[in-house]
């Protein structure tokens, strides 16, 4: 019982300890910003460079505001009314805690001042100005490809997927009105990658294998390998994302070297062709998962083909050629 009751004091004393940790390192990264005098209906907004972003309305019942505003970081407060006629104001924080708006409502309404535009009826059309969060993945993990050597058959042709979301501050999705685009950059190799035509027989092979005809460092599913000319993902409104599906890219640098994590650019511009966001994002790809450890000519007898192996000098075609040898035979055999 003693020990049972230790190790609940021993817990306890823990979970404090970590309580106020973490609220030591939360005053520790940020301080309060109590903004004063603050009339009702007035809109009072506090957005940093690292991504923070907050916004109050008042109420009848509070004359101030108190924000947890981040330490060390570019933040700007901006305060903007409609009584009793429109009033925006701006301000770059400086590590001020307090801000008193008393002046701000004392000042004079300017006639020529306009209204500002409303919000629009949904979330599709972006704000005419505005920060904004761009996010890319891959929902595939580590894919798998055959190799640079299509001419026997293949499992995995190149194939990899990229989606994105493009967000405002206020968390609304965009959805339309702009253009988001993807293409190559340098990796963390300091390589990139730009094409794959040139780096296998995929496209030599494709009608036979698919069925369908494509253009050099053109996927499955019509979407281009990545390059130095940006290519569209489009927007899919079942799962609320933009994307770009079956890009064929390959793990092959364009200066021979391999990796297996290559990146793309992703981003997105307005209507106007102003960018709103950018981000990088990794297309992983890898030619190592293959069938050379059971089939290649070299691997021992446990997958060796009752005619003997190819012994093609070829190590790309060897181990399919094995393979389809001894696929052959036991249907001959059934």
């Amino acid at each position: 019982m003693k020990h049972i009751l230790l190790s609940v004091l021993l817990l306890s004393f823990m979970g404090l300890q970590t309580l106020h940790a973490d609220d030591d390192e939360d005053k520790k990264d940020t301080y309060t910003l109590e903004v004063k005098h603050v009339q009702t209906d007035t809109e009072v907004v506090v957005s940093c460079d690292n991504g923070y972003y907050e916004k109050k309305t008042a109420s009848e019942d509070e004359d101030k505001l108190k924000f947890k505003v981040p330490k060390d970081e570019t933040c700007t407060l901006e305060v903007t009314t409609d009584e009793p006629c429109y009033k925006n104001m701006k301000v770059i924080l400086d590590g001020e805690d307090k801000i008193d708006l008393e002046d701000f409502y004392t000042q004079s309404c300017d006639e020529d001042t306009p209204s500002p535009t409303p919000p629009p009826d949904t979330n599709t059309t972006p704000p005419m100005n505005g920060d904004y969060i761009l996010t890319a993945w891959n929902d595939l993990g580590m894919h798998c490809m055959d190799g640079n050597d299509f001419s026997v058959f293949s499992v995995l042709p190149q194939y990899n997927n990229l989606h994105a979301q493009l967000k405002d501050k206020n968390g609304d999705l965009i959805t339309s009105g702009v253009t988001i685009t993807y293409e190559s950059t340098l990796g963390t190799d300091g390589q990139i990658n730009t094409s794959s035509a040139d780096k296998t027989n995929f496209w030599d092979y494709v009608t036979d294998l698919f069925g369908t005809t494509l253009q050099p460092d053109v996927g499955l599913t019509g979407n281009p390998m990545s390059s130095t000319t940006p290519a569209p993902l489009t927007f899919n409104a079942t799962h609320q994302w933009w994307e770009a599906e079956g890009i064929p890219i390959t793990p092959y640098n364009d200066g021979g070297t391999k990796n297996y994590y290559p990146l793309v650019k992703v981003i997105a511009k307005d209507s106007t062709g102003k960018v709103l966001a950018e981000v990088k994002t990794v297309l992983p790809v890898s030619d190592e998962m293959d069938c050379k450890r059971c089939h290649a000519s070299t691997s021992g007898n446990d997958a060796k083909p009752n005619a003997g192996w190819v012994n093609n000098q070829d190590v790309e075609k060897d181990y399919k050629f094995n393979i389809y040898v001894f696929m052959m035979m036991n249907m001959q055999m059934q």
